[in-house]
């Protein structure tokens, strides 16, 4: 059973009957608009959009290429600082100067040290700020 409206001229026509005539009027009006693009302009977008990744990843292969060869260049050149033994002679440093001979005891640059305890130290705090605030119930 369907219930009757009233339209703007005052007469009774149902809810589909209403809706049929917006759609009619639509599907009108749509035909005589001309399509937005054709085929071969999709083709044409479509294969503009495809060179367009072509290049994207063209340009992505060059650039990890260029970082793995200055990646190889630099470890190629990085100087390795082991002391050179000979038997019999004191043990030549990277810097040409003698080092102690291997009874004595070892010479230790502090700066590293010394960093290394510091961030050593650094990380033991933030650790114990982390235990501090699960234990107290933080927000």
């Amino acid at each position: 059973m369907q219930v009757p409206d009233t339209d703007v001229a005052g007469g009774a026509m149902s809810t589909a009957e209403r809706l049929c005539d917006r759609l009619r009027a639509l599907a009108g009006a749509d035909s005589s608009l001309p399509p937005p693009y054709g085929h071969a302009e999709f083709v044409r977008r479509r294969d503009l959009q495809r060179e367009l990744h072509r290049r994207q990843r063209t340009h992505l292969g060059r650039g990890v290429a260029a970082a793995a060869v200055l990646l190889l260049l630099l470890l190629c050149t990085v100087r390795w600082h082991q002391p050179i033994a000979v038997p019999g002679q004191a043990a030549v440093g990277p810097t040409g100067t003698a080092a102690v001979a291997a009874d004595s005891p070892a010479l230790v640059r502090a700066g590293d040290l010394a960093a290394r305890d510091a961030l050593e130290e650094r990380i033991a705090l933030i650790d114990t700020m982390l235990s501090e605030s699960r234990i107290a119930g933080a927000p």
